[in-house]
């Protein structure tokens, strides 16, 4: 086993073993994901553009609707269309770049999607409980620094696991079980304790789930306790 980077070889490409090795399926299942995916991106692409030309829908609720439809248009894609090739080629390979940056988007965009159910959250608490209040609360800026500093601890975090994972060296085992390069299964193939990494990502994901929980079941105790003294 290798305990530094500079005593192995270097892993430059891993294989995804996908969903299934019987080539009969491989042809509805390339029908049935691209179906899902073309709907999914119609339907969040649909929704920003109603938001986006529809006056009436210029408030921040809509707002945070947009944002949330993009970053699910945005976590589709980065695996599905690589799934969808893979469906077809003969090879399932993946350079070892291009799941660094799998991996790293898939946790960024994963992260974004439940920090703005928080944000959201907050938004009706404020709209419900604080009436007088709510356009100066979720003013055009406000929503948008809501936004952008969502995004900017989802990078930091897709940052902090996706570096510590890579810094692990991978020199031997190159085969993931899965159909996109996920952190559990990429991690079974480093070439060195991963016990340190995965304790950071647990408490990583802990933290960004308890957060996101709290604010939403705080938000709407609030919001059915308003409701219960009216």
């Amino acid at each position: 086993m290798c305990t530094t980077v500079e005593n192995c070889t270097q892993v430059t490409r891993f294989v995804l073993l996908g969903l299934t090795e019987q080539e009969g399926l491989k042809g509805t299942l390339f029908v049935l994901f691209l179906f899902i995916y073309s709907v999914t991106l119609t339907g969040n692409l649909g929704m920003i553009t109603l938001i986006h030309t529809d006056p009436q829908l210029h408030t921040p609720m809509y707002f945070f609707l947009s944002v949330l439809s993009f970053t699910d248009s945005s976590f589709s894609t980065v695996n599905t269309p690589k799934l969808l090739e893979n469906f077809l080629a003969s090879s399932q390979s993946i350079s070892f770049v291009a799941c660094v940056v799998q991996m790293a988007l898939m946790s960024l965009y994963g992260t974004a999607a439940c920090l703005l159910l928080a944000v959201m959250a907050y938004d009706r608490l404020t709209a419900i409980c604080h009436p007088l209040l709510y356009h100066t609360f979720m003013s055009q800026r406000s929503c948008i620094q809501l936004v952008a500093a969502t995004y900017t601890a989802s990078v930091a975090n897709s940052a902090l696991l996706t570096g510590y994972i890579f810094k692990l060296p991978y020199c031997g085992p190159n085969i993931i079980n899965h159909y996109f390069c996920d952190i559990p299964p990429v991690l079974r193939l480093a070439c060195a304790d991963t016990a340190e990494v995965e304790a950071i990502i647990f408490i990583s994901s802990a933290l960004i789930i308890l957060f996101t929980v709290t604010i939403i079941l705080v938000s709407y105790a609030y919001i059915l306790g308003s409701g219960e003294k009216e």
